[in-house]
């Protein structure tokens, strides 16, 4: 798929979860709140007219698909781009799959079905996590996609090498994450516990990053 073709059917994607939300929309009464935020502890905490509630998410996705496309436009590397197209297709899909999920999540409630948010989108998180992770060592070096520290992006094989970790890294904290979201209790304590093993999924292989060029001879 080109770049051309991904950005056509990132957008593609976006008007259909637009026109899905539409159609809620347009059926529930005109003063119609849903919710749009929910807190650490999974309690709804913000609410919005049913139009921006729906939209939201469709918008969003079409901005991150023309932004993805821009920066594959202008990165300097181009090869390296090319190169790295599994990986950035692999992570529209999932982004454009998670911000389809939270409409249906937002969209459950103006229908009388109130779905665990938490729990559904820190697993559909996961997933994206397994995901991008398996497609992480396919990237090459690049100013915009992947782990670009300063010593990725001073030697070749430091990048290579970091971005294998990485894909390791990012898959066994989608396990972790998943196994929470699905076995686990919903709550405060179970967010942080979540959002703290993907921080250390993206901070080892920064540090592996260093290590790795504190060890160059020449460097």
């Amino acid at each position: 798929m080109s770049n051309t073709a991904l950005v056509k059917w990132g957008l593609a994607a976006s008007l259909c979860i637009a026109v899905g939300g539409a159609i809620v929309a347009s059926r529930l009464p005109t003063d119609t709140q849903l919710p749009i935020h929910w807190n650490a502890s999974g309690d709804i905490d913000g609410y919005a007219d049913k139009w921006l509630a729906l939209m939201t998410a469709p918008l969003l996705s079409a901005f991150i698909t023309l932004v993805l496309y821009g920066s594959t436009r202008i990165d300097p590397r181009q090869d390296n781009i090319n190169r790295s197209a599994p990986f950035i297709k692999m992570m529209l899909f999932a982004l454009i799959g998670l911000f389809a999920l939270i409409q249906v999540v937002i969209a459950s409630y103006g229908l009388g079905i109130h779905l665990q948010a938490q729990r559904i989108i820190m697993g559909s998180c996961a997933a994206m996590f397994l995901i991008t992770g398996n497609y992480l060592p396919k990237t090459r070096p690049n100013f915009f996609f992947g782990i670009r520290t300063p010593w990725t992006l001073s030697n070749d094989e430091i990048w290579v090498k970091t971005h294998r970790l990485a894909g390791y890294a990012t898959v066994a904290a989608g396990v972790v994450i998943l196994g929470i979201s699905l076995l686990g209790p919903t709550g405060r304590d179970t967010l942080h516990l979540e959002i703290g093993v993907a921080v250390a999924a993206g901070i080892v292989p920064i540090i592996y990053s260093y290590l790795l060029w504190r060890a160059l001879p020449n460097r």
